[in-house]
């Protein structure tokens, strides 16, 4: 574990939130950008070493997981949430731990059968979260203070907050910028509405789905969840295949038995891929050893950019 984040910190987070006494700690297998650690067997602390400085994301990741639970839907419970910092160096979260294992590392032994049944459970879980509907758009932990009232709004913010830095550091060209821009105005009459959004996850793969004996017991990791369009989230449906072959399909199954596709999904699915690439780019050109991920990301991205301007 990091040397601020060790066995003396974790007993006096759970002395201060009258948890009990830390018998036992294990470092979670996965997380990038979030040391989480199983207490006791029974929960999950997680700590955001991202460390932005804005609005906690674990603020926004709270919320989800309070209306997941009244949906009925498989998430974990907070026990805790503290961004002060005083306990710790950093803003963290305590979950109850959920029994299971990420789907994605048991795939390859499923069945047939097995497989077809949790890829649609997995598309009937995505289509209930999005019947979950918020006031406005934007990321939860921000909803309450910053709410975008138009999704277009967040669509425009996504793109220049990444473009113009890109281009100033020679990453993406003036050019490819410019079109990008085209496009989004050409497609602006899809995306600009009002009305609030969606409950959104942001990163819906089969590494955040966990199962126990085939049954889907949790749905995790809500940090960069936001208020949104649903298509949002089929911005990942090729990792979805590349993760776990053939579940993509069974995806779409499940979730259109719940909760039909409008006609313009897949354009509009399109444009979120081009937006999810560029933000990929960002964060591996400011990594010198990630420059395979750096230039497979610019090819999606360019990708994504003539499909859009194919079919506009």
């Amino acid at each position: 574990m990091n040397d601020l984040i060790n066995h003396d910190t974790v007993q006096r987070i759970w002395q201060a939130h009258k948890l009990g006494a830390v018998r036992t700690i294990q470092p979670a297998s996965r997380g990038m950008n979030n040391r989480a650690t199983v207490v006791n067997n029974s929960c999950v602390i997680r700590f955001d070493l991202l460390d932005l400085p804005e609005v906690c994301r674990y603020e926004g990741e709270k919320l989800a997981y309070e209306r997941l639970r009244v949906a009925g839907i498989p998430a974990p419970e907070v026990v805790a949430l503290d961004v002060s910092k005083t306990l710790a160096p950093y803003h963290y979260i305590i979950l109850t731990r959920c029994e299971g294992r990420p789907l994605i590392d048991d795939w390859p032994d499923f069945s047939a059968a097995q497989r077809a049944e949790l890829g649609r459970a997995a598309g009937r879980y995505l289509a209930m979260m999005h019947e979950i509907t918020f006031d406005g758009f934007g990321k939860l932990s921000r909803l309450a203070t910053e709410p975008w009232p138009r999704w277009y709004d967040h669509v425009e913010d996504f793109l220049e907050r990444f473009a113009p830095g890109l281009v100033a550091r020679g990453t993406l060209e003036a050019a490819v910028y410019e079109r990008m821009r085209a496009v989004i105005q050409r497609l602006r009459p899809l995306v600009d509405f009002t009305g609030g959004g969606r409950l959104v996850h942001s990163d819906y793969q089969f590494e955040n789905l966990l199962h126990h004996n085939g049954v889907i017991t949790a749905i995790i990791d809500f940090e960069w969840s936001i208020a949104g369009d649903p298509a949002w989230d089929f911005k990942l449906d090729e990792q979805w295949d590349d993760d776990c072959p053939g579940s993509a399909q069974y995806i779409h199954e499940g979730y259109t038995r719940v909760r039909p596709l409008p006609p313009d999904h897949r354009l509009r699915v399109w444009l979120y891929k081009l937006l999810h690439h560029l933000d990929s780019v960002d964060m591996y050109a400011a990594d010198p050893d990630k420059r395979i991920m750096l230039v497979w990301s610019q090819a999606e991205m360019l990708r994504a950019l003539v499909a859009l301007e194919q079919e506009t």
